[in-house]
């Protein structure tokens, strides 16, 4: 029988982090410990109050489809928080509820990119983000971030690679894998190459509340002349501890939520309603919940920074929960210390599975305890020596 297989995957392989999650979940089974920090999946339970929306839409009979953009309740919510959060108005019909923000940032490309386009990329990046342009024959244009600059986007350098072929830029801030925080100065030369150069910016701020040390998050969008040209993504999944849960939203213009709409209602149709119901109570209520997560999370931070061989904390990260360990100074490769450290009972991801711009790095994920970062932190010492 012949291979029915469809040439567009002949260039996309698994994720590198869940091959490292398969390989330490066998390790678990044959019975050794193993520390996950390999996963960007908090170790918080979802926050009652979320829960108990979830369990009263259910009980109220919030079992049918949705609306293709999503419940208004939740798009209000969105909305409003939107406003009171970054500052800028977006109709209720400027947002969509998704699967997630991975559907979300997928769908995008769906709806804008077709073959010959260009994507530029900053890697290290998120896996989906170099693979899914493959899918409809768009170009993955890598712009390499470096250490030494504190994975800043070097606006100079994306000048360097923006051809009339270029229809989005991607930008995530706070950054997976690195932990990096855009500055003003960065978002404001980004924004004035966009509007030269009339592309896309679509921007993944999924880490926004994760700040830490001063640091602020800023949306490109907020920025004059750039919300007519972005795409905003966010989702649950970190902010509320709602990795499971699957729920995120896109915000846009309407004149480009109209044809990610058309998209959407063919992949998923509409998102669960009573998550949706779930995530409106997550924007309405107070957040004390993120402050108290944020706080624990800021703590497990300062905790590695102490902890950590200042050799391979080339770049302090200001937010999100990563850090991104350069092998330079080590006489590793990422792969080999990656593997020393699962023998050891700790699951790191090399920074290859971030593209090649995360080559000679290792991403920890500080989602876990203080007494797990405890023995992550002495295993690390025992094989650096």
């Amino acid at each position: 029988m012949r291979d029915f297989t469809s040439s567009a995957l002949d260039n996309i392989g698994f994720s590198g982090i869940r091959a490292i999650f398969e390989k330490a979940n066998r390790l678990e089974a044959a019975g050794q410990k193993v520390v996950h920090l390999e996963m960007g999946r908090l170790d918080f339970d979802t926050p009652t109050h979320i829960k108990e929306a979830a369990k009263k839409a259910l009980d109220e009979g919030m079992v049918h489809y949705a609306p293709n953009l999503g419940l208004p309740v939740f798009r209000n919510a969105v909305r409003d928080f939107i406003k009171k959060t970054i500052g800028i108005d977006y109709a209720d019909t400027e947002i969509i509820a998704t699967i997630g923000a991975t559907q979300g940032a997928f769908l995008t490309k769906a709806a804008f990119l077709e073959k010959g386009d260009e994507i530029i990329i900053p890697t290290p990046t998120f896996v989906s983000y170099l693979n899914a342009p493959l899918f409809f024959g768009a170009v993955a244009v890598p712009l390499h971030l470096k250490a030494e600059d504190g994975f800043q986007v070097d606006p100079d350098l994306l000048e360097k690679v923006i051809t009339p072929r270029t229809k989005m830029l991607v930008l995530i801030s706070p950054h997976n894998p690195t932990g990096a925080v855009l500055s003003m100065e960065v978002l404001e030369r980004i924004a004035a190459l966009a509007q030269k150069h009339d592309f896309l910016v679509l921007s993944d701020e999924v880490y926004d509340r994760m700040v830490y040390d001063g640091e602020k998050h800023i949306s490109i969008a907020s920025l004059p002349g750039m919300q007519e040209r972005t795409i905003l993504l966010n989702s649950f999944s970190k902010t509320y501890s709602m990795t499971g849960w699957r729920l995120g939203y896109i915000a846009a213009p309407e004149k480009l939520i109209s044809p990610m709409i058309r998209t959407h209602q063919y992949v998923v149709g509409s998102a669960n309603p009573f998550i949706q119901v779930a995530g409106a109570a997550a924007l309405n209520e107070p957040q004390t919940c993120v402050d108290d997560m944020v706080k624990e999370l800021s703590s497990r931070r300062s905790y590695l920074l102490k902890e950590l061989d200042p050799r391979i904390v080339t770049a302090k990260p200001g937010g999100a929960f990563y850090f991104f360990l350069d092998m330079r100074p080590t006489g590793f490769t990422a792969e080999q210390f990656v593997d020393r450290m699962l023998d050891e009972g700790v699951a790191l991801v090399p920074g290859s599975a971030f593209g090649a711009g995360g080559e000679n790095f290792v991403r920890l994920a500080y989602a876990a305890s203080v007494e797990d970062l405890a023995f992550a932190a002495e295993k690390i010492k025992k094989v650096l020596g």
